[in-house]
């Protein structure tokens, strides 16, 4: 039974339904408001509940499948707010916008522009697509949107938005992520295997095989596991990763064709001892920091980087360089084994009241698009 408040429809073509940003960070953000909320994204088994927000999931048929679900839902729901979180579902909405009298806010997560470019130059026709999609979103932005969410601060230069209101809302981990991992077992991860962690995108920009190596190099002086949490959205590259993970019993893989809940993620952070960052040099990593970064953090877990590795990341405690296999010791994964000094964790919190300070403004405006 839906309610008489306004409707928030919260929108993804790429993402799940329990997507770390647009359910966690900003639906989350909006639950004391009131609001009717809705998330729609990709299905994933075992999704995350959540009283407060009415969930409606995209599975199979492809991205044209997903775009005539959305209209759908957009034709059923009647929303007075569409925030629109891939660029294929702005351009959607921006085109139904005046017909169905919404007010529209797109969430800009990534620089397609950037990623296609650099990181899968290989689907030379899906990546012209995708970027001609992403400069047409950008440029339809500057007209249809009441406000421009930006989850990185280095997108300000890449992008140079003019026209509609900007807001800058940094991929930290969200607090309810963080106060249900608090409230789960305080059991610590085995203290007689060293457990490493490598979530979020499976590639070799990325540095699975890098991670790989390293876990091998690992256990070679201890007992060491090593979980591989993510998605890979390149076949090549899966099929590359199953013949690499072959006589490598210490890897364990939780998705890889598939995404994955991110509870689930959460869950294997909680059981590591360290998360590695090994992203490859790339124009595309610049100036960014991922939302694992946050969460290794936030949950306080070692990190393990590589010099190549570009992200603005803060000097604390926690994060330390990976050793090379000619200098990896015994002594250092004892380190690892330790549970490290904590900075300020609120720090690591993604702080959802600017978002809804802006999410309120249009309430006061009566949502409805001059």
């Amino acid at each position: 039974m839906y309610s008489n408040h306004p409707k928030v429809l919260f929108l993804s073509a790429l993402k799940p339904i329990d997507d770390s940003r647009m359910f966690e960070k900003l639906a989350l953000a909006l639950i004391d408001l009131p609001l009717e909320l809705h998330v729609a994204g990709q299905w994933v088994s075992n999704p995350v509940s959540q009283p407060a927000i009415r969930f409606h999931s995209f599975s199979g048929g492809g991205r044209l499948h997903v775009l005539q679900s959305a209209f759908s839902l957009i034709w059923n729901l009647k929303p007075q707010l569409v925030v629109a979180c891939s660029p294929d579902i702005f351009l959607l909405a921006a085109m139904l916008k005046s017909q169905f009298h919404f007010k529209l806010v797109y969430d800009i997560q990534e620089n397609y522009a950037l990623n296609y470019k650099h990181l899968y130059a290989n689907s030379a026709i899906k990546g012209w697509l995708a970027r001609f999609l992403f400069y047409r979103s950008l440029q339809v932005a500057h007209l249809k949107a009441a406000a421009v969410l930006l989850a990185e601060e280095v997108y300000v230069a890449q992008l140079q938005l003019r026209g509609p209101k900007i807001l800058v809302l940094e991929n930290k981990m969200s607090a309810w992520a963080h106060n249900t991992m608090k409230e789960e077992s305080l059991s610590q991860p085995d203290p007689h295997r060293l457990e490493l962690l490598f979530s979020g995108t499976v590639s070799t920009m990325h540095g699975v095989f890098d991670a790989i190596d390293f876990a091998e190099q690992c256990h070679a002086i201890f007992p060491t596991r090593l979980i591989i949490a993510g998605f890979s959205p390149q076949q090549a590259e899966r099929e590359k990763l199953w013949r690499y993970l072959e006589n490598k019993p210490f890897v364990q893989t939780i998705g890889i064709d598939s995404l994955v809940p991110h509870q689930v993620v959460l869950q294997a952070i909680h059981d590591a001892h360290a998360g590695l960052i090994f992203y490859h040099e790339n124009a595309a990593f610049a100036g960014k920091k991922p939302t694992k970064f946050f969460e290794y953090l936030g949950l306080n877990k070692w990190i393990l980087t590589k010099q190549a590795v570009q992200f603005d990341l803060p000097q604390v405690g926690q994060v330390v360089e990976a050793k090379k296999p000619e200098s990896l010791d015994m002594a250092f994964i004892q380190k690892l084994l330790q549970t490290p000094t904590q900075a300020n964790p609120d720090s690591y919190l993604f702080d959802g009241n600017a978002f809804r300070n802006l999410i309120a403004e249009l309430m006061a405006s009566g949502f409805r698009q001059e």
